[in-house]
């Protein structure tokens, strides 16, 4: 368990209890910027950041009672949040927050895959006042569940295989090559004023042909559907669910029996706005969504597989829509209210009374925009069959932007999080001196590891799907976020 002790004596300056309160929490004494130079932490910014983190720490005294507060905090929940280990670190080291126990506890670990192992963990086996358990069998890689009986809380135990997964192809050091594209500059003679799943269908089907085994496209992530135009794929409202502008209608399950969208797809307004649409050099977004919107508004119907994906997506999709829906109707009022933090307090929780009846007030609009999520997944899965049909050893390659727009709907739906209060950015270099202001919100490593990287691990699996490769934008982020 976590200490108060002295950090390292390279830690910069790191003689009190504010430099070790900043280290525990995650935020490092200092880092070498492009000049080579070694940059310490300021204990004014080290103080700013913990207040943003929830420690107000404003001198040596506060940041005492934070540690304190901390330490307290571990030994009132006697199991880990979670535990890491790679493959090869075994056997397993799991401290627990105990005293000393006159009969033996036992313990239960239910691994991924079904199996179950159980034993005892005894009064002796203990390291630093923390009982320790040791398990003397490998495990496999996954996510396992370890539970005490009469202990209460339980831990999640990740073992990874220590580097990440690799094709065939390049396992055996072949060398492939691939195209990158912003998707939604993929323009065609049938598009509809931006790129779009059905253009970059049919660029898979091109690279394939030509012997590529990748196509690399930008971030797909949701954005502001009722705001186009802000169109930054590095600054969405989620990373969790694909950007519906870049459905092709014309692929929509039952268009084209649906003969409200045969009418308006054939009147000659329609046709007048397609061909200017084309024929601009630009993306309007604005203009787009607009035609998209008007002829993908079809009856979604009973199908079985929009079922599926929206059981399997569970609440974290119902929330999404629920905020895309609010925040459309915010926006519609002021522009001052399309910010979730300037709503009212109630509507700034998920889970209120409030929210659950404004929810059930517009339940049309929030189903229709579930299955247009589920359509913008069908497509995207009907390019990585394609890729998988040509022949390509990885097939698409997605992008996972550093952070979420902070009015959007990721920090919405779990503010506790992300440091609200801080900016992720870069720090000064030879091609920017003033350095960089992203204005995303990072992930608090604390209140991460608190929810045993729940949120990290859903923002993986949801970009990894239908994907045979992913770029994680700024990947030295994951341990060094300035």
């Amino acid at each position: 368990m976590a200490s108060h002790k002295e950090p390292d004596a390279n830690a910069g300056d790191a003689s009190g209890a504010l430099a070790w309160l900043a280290r525990r929490v995650g935020i490092e004494p200092h880092f070498v910027n492009a000049m080579g130079e070694t940059v310490v932490t300021p204990a004014a910014v080290q103080s700013a950041l913990l207040t943003a983190m929830g420690l107000a720490a404003a001198d040596e005294r506060e940041a005492e009672a934070r540690l304190a507060e901390l330490d307290a905090e571990e030994w009132s929940q006697p199991l880990p949040p979670v535990v890491v280990l790679h493959a090869a670190e075994q056997p397993a080291r799991i401290p627990i927050a105990l005293p000393p126990q006159r009969q033996p506890l036992r313990w239960t670990l239910a691994i991924e895959a079904g199996e179950t192992i159980a034993g005892e963990l005894h009064d002796g086996d203990s390291e630093d006042g923390a009982a320790l358990l040791c398990l003397d069998k490998a495990l496999p890689c996954g996510y396992h569940r370890l539970t005490i009986a009469g202990v209460t809380g339980d831990t999640l135990l990740i073992v990874t295989p220590g580097r990440c997964f690799l094709p065939p192809a390049l396992e055996n050091g072949a060398r492939v090559w691939g195209i990158a594209a912003q998707l939604y500059l993929l323009r065609s003679e049938a598009d509809w004023g931006i790129g779009g799943y059905g253009e970059l269908e049919q660029l898979v089907d091109m690279a394939a042909g030509w012997g590529a085994d990748v196509v690399g496209v930008n971030p797909l992530h949701a954005m502001f559907f009722d705001d186009p135009e802000q169109a930054s794929p590095y600054s969405p409202a989620s990373r969790l669910f694909l950007n519906i502008l870049n459905i092709d209608p014309s692929r929509i399950p039952g268009f084209a029996a649906c003969a409200e969208a045969r009418e308006i797809c054939a009147s000659a307004d329609h046709q007048r706005e397609l061909v200017a649409l084309r024929a601009r050099r630009h993306v309007g977004y604005r203009r787009a969504a607009r035609v998209k919107d008007r002829d993908a508004n079809c009856d979604p119907g009973a199908h079985e597989a929009f079922a599926r994906f929206r059981r399997s997506q569970g609440e974290t999709l119902e929330r999404f829509c629920l905020f895309q829906v609010l925040h459309a109707t915010h926006a519609a009022e002021t522009a001052e209210r399309t910010d979730w933090r300037r709503w009212a307090p109630a509507l700034r929780d998920p889970g209120s009374a409030e929210v659950q009846a404004f929810a059930a007030a517009h339940r049309d609009e929030i189903d229709f925009l579930a299955w247009a999520h589920w359509v913008a997944d069908e497509q995207l899965a009907a390019c990585a069959r394609r890729a998988e049909a040509g022949g390509m050893a990885i097939g698409l390659y997605r992008d996972l932007a550093v952070g979420a727009d902070a009015a959007g709907a990721e920090s919405w739906a779990n503010p506790t999080v992300v440091v609200a209060g801080a900016h992720a950015g870069a720090p000064p270099d030879i091609h920017n001196p003033a350095g960089q202001d992203w204005g995303l919100p990072p992930f608090d490593p604390r209140r991460l590891r608190a929810e045993a990287y729940a949120s990290f691990i859903a923002l993986l699996r949801a970009n990894m799907r239908h994907a045979g490769a992913l770029r994680i934008d700024h990947v030295v982020a994951l341990q060094h976020l300035y």
